[in-house]
């Protein structure tokens, strides 16, 4: 995203790895993220996805490093 205004909408987007992002509210989403229903300031934003992505590694490392700790 090499443009930030300030005056600008954003919204939060997610992709199947259940990794999050903002993107401008009027900008059509990347190809395999969609919108999580959130839209506001970059800072209000964020603040959204610093509460809910508490995991950072990707949704596929998740579940590769549970199956393995199970096969133990």
């Amino acid at each position: 995203m090499p443009e930030t205004r300030k005056d600008r909408d954003y919204k939060v987007v997610v992709n199947y790895e259940k990794q999050y992002s903002i993107w401008p509210a009027e900008g059509k989403n990347p190809l395999g993220w969609k919108d999580v229903g959130i839209f506001g300031s970059r800072s209000d934003c964020f603040a959204f996805i610093e509460k809910v992505w508490l995991e950072a590694r990707p949704l596929s490392r998740q579940k590769n490093i549970a199956s393995a700790s199970i096969r133990l």
